[in-house]
């Protein structure tokens, strides 16, 4: 019995059984020596020479059992439910092998909502016909009918989604009534993606910060003279985080604190560059620090941080298990709202303020800045007035935000199928 305890005490938050060499190291070993001092049982057991059962096959039986029983379980509620939906992904994990990733959606008879992770199944193509049969693998295996698929979910990549030999066009071929959304939690994250490419500033930006960055984070001796200088102010700041790949919305507080820490790191990249003697290296620092010295740098960086705040906050609504599909439109309309809102003259003038109250603290002037491909070519801007610079800002704040409304709006608020309504009459019709 103590036995199922240990492993059950490691397995619940995924802690490692067994280290790379000496087993009586392990947690595992050291678990059951820990509760030998309190039973002298535990102890004669370990001393034992034979018939333990501590070994790493009966530790991975034990857990496949445990595994078992849970799915059982989940199983027994799920097919009780007279509709679910199947969310389905791809991913590489860290040794290199494509895992597919299922999850189920279903209300129970009280009304509430319940996301239930199914399991991880390794595949070695992430082709139609692979990830179809391991969908139709997990099904048979936990007894579920395809037919009471009343949704689809997955993040939108041409073998899932192909509307003409996907998975969710065959799937919908067996089940017309399993209707195909795609993640709005993805969508947000392309429709991010896609507005930071189209703003050129806003690009730049990224791209710079993502080098402070690696600059940072990738080198322990640079890092570890920025946590001292924050130490040495009177209100320390948070420390710098790595710009996610691809989760967008998330790099909204990299970027702020970017914007805090700036004075920090320039003098970070001025006492890297007494002790760094690499070309290459000093090149790369000194490029920063330039960059981190204009307006278009500061500009595009608080603009960034601006519209990735609001995406965020949308973001992490959508991933409550709890929001529905009608919800998750409504909330992605106010945030489109929220955005339209900052289209007003108030909100840029109160924009305009900010950065120029963050210009003048970390001494950065107000320089001319280019209008790029807003009147069909390159026109070089010499007004250096702030009312100039705020007409030119607000141009590209205006084509940023544009671009944010057009995408969230049409990948996100108008992804349910015009046939929304229907489906849900053919699901009352099979509850009655």
């Amino acid at each position: 019995m103590f036995l199922k305890y240990i492993i059950q005490f490691l397995a619940r938050p995924g802690l490692p059984f067994r280290g790379h060499g000496d087993e009586s190291e392990s947690n595992f070993t050291q678990l059951l020596r820990l509760q030998g001092e309190d039973d002298p049982r535990i102890e004669q057991w370990i001393k034992k020479w034979t018939d333990k059962y501590t070994s790493s096959d009966i530790q991975n039986e034990i857990l496949t059992v445990m595994a078992k029983m849970v799915l059982h379980d989940l199983t027994s509620s799920i097919q009780s439910a007279p509709f679910i939906s199947i969310m389905i992904d791809e991913t590489t994990d860290e040794s290199n092998k494509e895992q597919v990733v299922i999850c189920f959606r279903w209300v129970d008879n009280e009304l509430d909502v319940h996301e239930d992770f199914i399991g991880l199944y390794e595949t070695e193509s992430t082709d139609v016909i692979a990830l179809l049969t391991i969908i139709h693998e997990v099904l048979n295996s936990l007894n579920i009918s395809i037919t009471k698929l009343s949704s689809q979910c997955n993040d939108g990549a041409s073998a899932m989604s192909g509307c003409k030999a996907g998975v969710a066009k065959l799937i919908l071929d067996e089940e017309p009534r399993a209707i195909y959304t795609h993640c709005y939690g993805h969508s947000l994250n392309l429709a991010c993606n896609d507005t930071i490419k189209q703003c050129a500033i806003v690009r730049n930006a990224f791209d710079t910060a993502n080098e402070i960055t690696k600059l940072i984070k990738k080198t322990p001796r640079r890092d570890a003279i920025l946590n001292r200088l924050k130490l040495e102010v009177t209100s320390p700041s948070p420390g710098i985080g790595t710009l996610c790949p691809t989760r967008w919305t998330t790099n909204a507080e990299c970027l702020g604190r970017i914007i805090t820490n700036h004075d920090l790191l320039y003098q970070v990249w001025e006492e890297a560059l007494e002790y760094v003697k690499e070309t290459d290296m000093r090149s790369r620092i000194i490029g920063i620090k330039t960059c981190m010295r204009t307006f278009d740098f500061l500009f595009g960086i608080m603009l960034g941080e601006l519209l990735l705040r609001h995406s965020d906050n949308l973001s992490k609504t959508l991933q409550s298990p709890h929001m529905s599909a009608a919800e998750g439109q409504k909330v992605a309309a106010m945030t489109v709202k929220m955005l339209k809102s900052l289209r007003t003259d108030e909100s840029f003038q109160a924009f305009w303020e900010l950065v120029q109250k963050t210009a003048n603290e970390i001494e950065i002037g107000t320089g001319p800045l280019k209008l790029e491909e807003m009147t069909g070519g390159i026109q070089d801007v010499h007004q250096t007035r702030p009312m100039g610079c705020f007409l030119i800002t607000s141009s590209y704040c205006t084509a940023s935000i544009i671009g944010t409304l057009d995408t969230t709006s049409t990948i996100v608020c108008n992804e349910l199928p015009p046939s929304i309504n229907k489906h849900r009459w053919h699901c009352m019709q099979m509850t009655d």
